[in-house]
């Protein structure tokens, strides 16, 4: 079981013909498909914490969604019969954001320092009476 904090920059929530039977196989459960940007891929997902975004990843359908055959509806149906355990999965899903936050953070500055340093050295300072 995988959380995730919703990022509509990295997750983009899609509708495929695979939708209409998730939602007549599970009306109670409010599944969704979505394309993660990075990878490519798409994954069926359930909302754990719509208000907070957080959402739990149930099966990898990979660059091409509509390859989902009766073994993968089987193997879905078995897992959408245990428990999610709501609270831990949010809150494993917002820390893993957290730092995914903070490690743009420290990358953007790492660069930012970089940069810096460089076009400090290209600067050509003049001498004195010149």
């Amino acid at each position: 079981m995988m959380g995730l904090k919703y990022n509509p920059s990295r997750h983009i929530i899609v509708s495929v013909p695979l939708m209409s039977w998730l939602q007549r196989e599970f009306p109670d459960r409010p599944l969704f498909v979505y394309r993660h940007m990075g990878t490519g891929n798409y994954v069926i997902a359930e909302w754990v914490s719509k208000d907070q975004g957080v959402a739990m990843e149930h099966f990898l359908l990979g660059p091409v969604p509509n390859k989902f055959d009766r073994e993968d509806a089987q193997k879905l149906r078995q897992f959408l019969l245990k428990p999610i355990p709501n609270k831990r999965i949010v809150e494993m899903a917002l820390t893993a954001e957290q730092h995914l936050d903070q490690d743009y953070m420290v990358a953007q500055e790492e660069i930012y320092t970089k940069l810096t340093h460089k076009a400090r050295a290209m600067m050509v300072v003049p001498a004195l009476g010149d």
